[in-house]
C-alpha cells in the first residue's frame, strides 16, 4: 500500500527556508535623490558617495553645486551639465572626491571656484568639455589619478584652464591630447599648474601661459617627467619655470622637448634653474622674452633649434651644451655667459642682425664647432676664457669683431690673441688665424 504526502507537506518542500540570499540590485542614484532644486539649481543635501556600481547623471542644462558638502564618486559620473564647487555662501568647503570615473561630455563643465572650492581625483577624469578653476580654487590629481583632456577652449569656454588665482596640483598622470588645450592665465594674479615631483605631465597639444587680455600665468615643474610633444606658448607675462623645489628626494626636474616651446613677446620667461632641459631632435625654441639657465643644464641635441631673437643668461654654475647636429641660432640676439657659465658648442651657433652677440665672462668651447658672426655692430664680447679646437671655427662676416680682454686660444694654450679689438676673417683650431690680432 503506497503512502501518499500530504498537500501540507508538498507546500513544505517546496517552499525553501534556507536558500542562498540574491543579491540586491544596486540602487538608482539622481539628482533628485541627492539634492534639492532651488530655483532651477541643483543643491547637495548631504556628503553624499556615488557607488561603484552606480552611474549619476547631470543632464545638460542642469547644474550640481556640491553646497559646502562632499561628492565622492566610486562609480562613475557623467556630466553634460555643470558641477560647481563654489563657496558661494559662508561654509565649509564644497569638495568633488572622484575615485572613480568621470566622463565630461562637449556640453558639461566641473569647476573649482573660490578658497575652499576643490576637486581632487584619485581615479579618471575624461574631458570633453569645461574643466577649470580659478579664484583659489583648486584641483588636485593625486599620485594613481588621471585626467585625460580632450578638449579645446573656444571664445573662453573648454579645455582645461587655470584662471587668475586658480591652482592646480599634479601628483598623478594629466595627458592633454592632440588639439586639446591648457590655458594659464592671470589677469592681477597667477593662474598656477604645480607638477609635482613623481607626477608625470605630458602634452600633445597646446598650452598657453598668458595671453593679452589677462597677462600672467605659471607653471612650476619640479618632476623629472614633463613631455612637450606638442606647443607650449609663453607671452604676456607667463613663466615657465622647470626648477629644483628643495626636496632632497628631488634630484632635479627633467623637461623634454620633442615639440615648439615659443617665447613670443619680451614680457615671457622660460627660467631653468637646478634643472635639465632637453631640446631633442625635432625640437624648436624659439625666444622673445627670457631665457634663464642657472645651476642647470640646456642640452641642445641633434635636430634640436634654438632661435634666440631677444635674451638667453647663462648663469651660476650654468651649461648649454650645443651638441653635433643642433643649430642656436640668433638675429639681433644677446647670450650672456656669466663668470662660472659653461657653453659646450660641437654644432652650429649663428648670431645675425644689426646688432648683439655673446658676451662672454665664463667659458665658451668651441669643439668642432662653429660660431657664425655676421653683424654690424657686435660679434664677441670676450671677458672670459674662449678655447677654440678639434677643428672648431669661429667666423666673422660685415664687421663683426671680437672684443678680447683675457684669453682666446686652442685647448693647448697656443695662438691666443692679445687685449683689444679683433676683426674675425677665421679662427680655426687647427692654428688660430690672428693677422688681426692686437698686440
Amino acid at each position: 500500500m503506497s503512502r501518499h504526502r500530504s498537500g501540507l507537506a508538498n507546500q513544505r518542500r517546496a517552499y525553501c527556508y534556507h536558500c542562498p540570499s540574491v543579491a540586491s540590485s544596486c540602487p538608482s542614484i539622481s539628482l533628485k535623490d541627492i539634492a534639492s532644486n532651488v530655483n532651477g539649481i541643483w543643491t547637495l543635501n548631504m556628503d553624499t558617495t556615488v557607488l561603484e556600481c552606480q552611474t549619476l547623471e547631470i543632464p545638460a542644462g542642469q547644474e550640481l553645486q556640491t553646497n559646502h558638502f562632499t561628492l565622492t564618486n566610486n562609480g562613475t559620473i557623467n556630466v553634460r551639465g555643470t558641477i560647481r564647487n563654489a563657496q558661494d555662501t559662508v561654509g565649509s568647503n564644497s569638495i568633488t572626491i572622484n575615485n572613480g570615473t568621470i566622463n565630461i561630455f562637449p556640453t558639461g563643465t566641473i569647476v573649482a571656484v573660490d578658497n575652499g572650492g576643490i576637486i581632487t581625483n584619485n581615479g579618471v577624469v575624461n574631458n570633453y568639455g569645461d574643466f577649470y578653476c580659478q579664484t583659489d580654487g583648486a584641483i588636485n590629481n593625486n599620485a594613481g589619478g588621471q585626467i585625460n583632456n580632450y578638449s579645446a577652449e573656444s571664445g573662453g569656454n573648454g579645455g582645461f584652464r587655470l584662471n587668475a588665482r586658480g591652482t592646480f596640483n599634479n601628483y598623478g598622470l594629466f595627458i592633454n591630447n592632440t588639439t586639446a588645450t591648457i590655458i594659464v592665465i592671470g589677469g592681477g594674479s597667477d593662474g598656477i599648474i604645480n607638477n609635482n615631483y613623481g607626477a608625470t605631465f605630458v602634452n600633445y597639444g597646446t598650452i598657453t601661459i598668458g595671453v593679452i587680455s589677462n597677462p600672467g600665468g605659471i607653471i612650476n615643474n619640479y618632476s623629472t617627467l614633463f613631455t612637450n610633444n606638442g606647443t607650449i606658448s609663453i607671452s604676456y607675462s607667463g613663466t615657465f619655470n622647470n626648477t629644483w623645489d628643495g626636496s632632497a628626494l628631488n634630484n632635479g626636474p627633467i623637461l623634454t622637448n620633442n615639440g615648439n616651446i615659443n617665447i613670443l613677446v619680451a614680457s615671457g620667461t622660460l627660467f631653468n634653474g637646478r634643472a635639465i632641459l632637453n631640446n631633442n631632435t625635432g625640437g624648436a625654441i624659439t625666444n622673445a622674452g627670457t631665457i634663464t639657465n642657472i645651476e642647470a643644464i640646456i642640452n641642445n641635441n641633434n635636430g634640436g633649434t634654438i632661435t634666440n631673437n631677444a635674451t638667453i643668461n647663462n648663469t651660476a654654475g650654468g651649461t648649454i651644451n650645443n651638441n653635433t647636429g643642433a643649430t642656436i641660432n640668433g638675429t639681433g640676439a644677446i647670450f650672456n655667459n656669466d663668470i662660472t657659465g659653461i657653453i659646450m658648442n660641437i654644432g652650429t651657433i649663428t648670431v645675425t642682425g644689426g646688432t648683439g652677440g655673446i658676451q662672454n665672462s665664463g667659458t665658451i668651447y668651441v669643439n668642432g664647432g662653429t660660431i657664425n658672426l655676421d653683424l654690424t655692430v657686435g660679434g664677441i664680447l670676450n671677458n672670459g676664457t674662449l678655447f677654440v679646437y678639434g677643428g672648431g671655427t669661429i667666423t666673422g662676416f660685415a664687421t663683426a669683431q671680437i672684443f678680447n680682454n683675457t684669453t682666446i686660444s686652442q685647448a693647448d694654450g697656443s695662438g691666443s690673441c692679445g687685449i683689444g679689438y679683433i676683426t674675425i676673417v677665421s679662427v680655426a683650431g687647427s692654428g688660430i688665424t690672428n693677422n688681426n690680432c692686437p698686440p
